[in-house]
């Protein structure tokens, strides 16, 4: 089955309901699973893509995942790839939420980069000003790449990238108040402004051309509650399943827990039960599995 097809079927797709009544739909299994010294991969970058609506609540998911994780990661926000408002032209009459407002090429080629372990000079960009600013900044070789944005899953060569794709949910209402909070005390907007951008550029983009892109995520987050936290428990469930996930990967990799040039790995286990987390070394792990393949053949 081709990536650009959702799958339904129901051996494929699972949901926790939490207490809001918004279900985490899993759509393929990310359940850890034991592995062998003979699965350890190259040392590629894990590469996450966390998508939704404006004020979903990606960046909250993209910091809870990096808090979670041992290994060295680090966030890719699609918004440093803006293009500089046209000479001209007032940022009330710009578009900011459909394709042509970023510059997709240097995005590409960025990740590209990055994903082949290189240091990169990514750009910086002002909310204030709208334009690239100057100075860019360097990212440096890591284990974990989140990358960020509300279009990440727009462009097939982009999100074909992704070894998880995650899509943040929010009902509309409740991304729009946290969107007037967050451009008013951070972005030094004015309510009149946030609220005409939001309902004739925002909404009709979201409902054209990030919505629909929902279909492409493995996992669905819903976060209705508090943006900045995921401490009430509706996504502590999925933030959880993502960590053992990204660490199940990474030890396969052989890059769990590494720091710098020292590779003291931890591994992320599961018991029987589907409940209890293990953390044990990696060559205690990777002595077991060697003796449980040889107790096998």
């Amino acid at each position: 089955m081709s990536s650009d097809s959702p799958i339904h079927s129901p051996s494929h797709t699972h949901t926790h309901s939490f207490s809001d009544g918004h279900p985490l739909l899993i759509r393929t299994c990310i359940s850890a699973k034991k592995c062998n010294a003979g699965t350890l991969l190259h040392n590629k970058p894990f590469i996450i893509g966390v998508t939704g609506g404006t004020a979903s609540g990606k960046t909250t998911v993209c910091n809870e995942i990096r808090r979670k994780l041992g290994a060295r990661s680090l966030a890719l926000q699609m918004d440093r790839f803006y293009l500089t408002l046209p000479k001209g032209k007032s940022a009330a009459e710009h578009n900011f939420d459909v394709p042509a407002a970023f510059d997709w090429p240097l995005f590409q080629q960025t990740l590209e980069q990055l994903s082949k372990g290189q240091s990169v000079k990514v750009p910086k960009y002002s909310f204030e000003r709208h334009e690239r600013e100057e100075e860019w900044e360097t990212f440096e070789h890591v284990d974990v790449i989140i990358v960020e944005g509300i279009l990440v899953f727009h462009d097939k060569s982009i999100r074909d990238q992704f070894d998880l794709k995650v899509f943040v949910e929010a009902d509309s209402d409740v991304r729009l108040s946290r969107r007037i909070l967050r451009d008013i005390q951070e972005r030094g907007r004015q309510l009149p402004g946030v609220v005409d951008q939001y309902l004739n550029t925002v909404k009709p983009a979201h409902e054209k051309y990030i919505q629909p892109t929902d279909r492409f995520a493995d996992i669905i987050i819903p976060n209705n509650t508090n943006v900045n936290s995921f401490n009430d428990g509706n996504g502590v469930v999925a933030i959880d399943l993502l960590a053992q996930h990204i660490n199940t990967e990474l030890f396969k990799r052989g890059m769990v827990g590494r720091s710098g040039k020292n590779q003291t790995a931890n591994f992320v286990d599961q018991t029987e039960d589907g409940k209890t987390i293990i953390v044990i070394d990696t060559k205690e792990a990777l002595k077991k599995n060697e003796e449980e393949a040889e107790a096998t053949n």
